[in-house]
């Protein structure tokens, strides 16, 4: 049976006309292994980890957290918000002594974050930015750890430092991850 239409344009065949002559830099991207596994020597000792950020800079971490957890030798908590009754519980539970802090943010200006992040000023704290940029500048200030965040954005970010540093210190095989 073949139905006629009247009055309706007919459909033109779709032709793709925007063709990438490269592949997107995420897929080329390797993460640097050796800095992943010395800042998890250098922090791994805390049984706590505390990861700051917004949108694509925390959610492939949570993913691989929520979908990993029982393997994990650490807890995490994701701080994606100004909540400032979820800030409080945090500062309840989390101290100093036994929790690591990083602050992701590919733009390092996010002010939500920087508030967030101003709680917790007094952790030891790793930071993937831009060195240049506000949440650079302040961890250079604290003497933190400053860790360049790839030319990636957010979303993609799944196979770089961002989610690959706090899944090595939750204790998960990084490399196997990636692989």
């Amino acid at each position: 049976m073949n139905i006629e239409f009247y009055n309706c344009p007919q459909p033109e065949r779709f032709e793709p006309k925007i063709v990438p002559k490269e592949k997107p830099l995420f897929v080329e991207y390797r993460p640097d292994f050796a800095l992943i596994e010395m800042i998890a020597r250098e922090y791994g000792h805390y049984p706590n980890v505390l990861v700051i950020g917004h949108g694509g800079s925390v959610s492939a971490f949570a993913v691989i957290f929520g979908a990993l957890k029982e393997y994990a030798t650490k807890q995490a908590y994701i701080l994606d918000t100004v909540d400032a009754d979820y800030i409080h519980a945090l500062r309840q539970k989390l101290t100093p002594e036994n929790t690591v802090v990083i602050a992701c943010s590919k733009s390092g200006q996010t002010v939500t974050q920087l508030e967030a992040l101003s709680s917790f000023m007094s952790f030891p704290l790793v930071c993937i930015t831009d060195g240049t940029s506000s949440l650079g500048q302040m961890a250079q200030k604290m003497s933190a750890r400053v860790v360049p965040h790839p030319p990636i954005g957010g979303r993609f970010t799944g196979l770089t430092e961002v989610a690959l540093i706090p899944a090595a210190l939750c204790g998960f095989d990084v490399a196997a991850l990636y692989a």
